[in-house]
C-alpha cells in the first residue's frame, strides 16, 4: 500500500454540495508522501477524496497555483442523465397497456 500525504483544504463535493474536509494527495512538492499534513501551497499537482456522503470522486489541480476542480462533475452528470433515462424506458415499458 503507497504512502500519501493528507492536505489542509475544505470543499464543498461538487455533486451533493456536503462539506469535504479530508484529502489526500500523492504529488507534494518536496517528493515525499509521509502521511504529513500539507497545505494547498506544498502540493505539485493534485489532491483528491471520495466524498464520504455521496462517494463522489472529487480532485482538485493545482498545477497551476490556485486549486481547480476537475471534471468529473461532466461525468457524473451525464451518467445521472443516463440513469434517469433508462428508469424511464422501463417505466414506460412496464406500464399495462390500455
Amino acid at each position: 500500500m503507497g504512502m500519501f500525504d493528507y492536505v489542509k483544504y475544505e470543499a464543498d463535493c461538487f455533486l451533493c454540495g456536503q462539506p469535504i474536509k479530508e484529502w489526500q494527495t500523492k504529488s507534494a512538492k518536496d517528493g515525499e508522501d509521509l502521511m504529513r499534513q500539507l497545505e494547498v501551497k506544498d502540493v505539485a499537482e493534485n489532491f483528491y477524496d471520495i466524498c464520504p456522503h455521496c462517494g463522489a470522486w472529487n480532485e482538485y489541480d493545482v498545477s497551476k497555483g490556485k486549486p481547480r476542480l476537475k471534471k468529473q462533475k461532466e461525468l457524473y452528470e451525464i451518467e445521472r442523465v443516463n440513469k434517469e433515462e433508462r428508469k424511464k424506458a422501463k417505466e414506460i415499458k412496464a406500464a399495462p397497456k390500455e
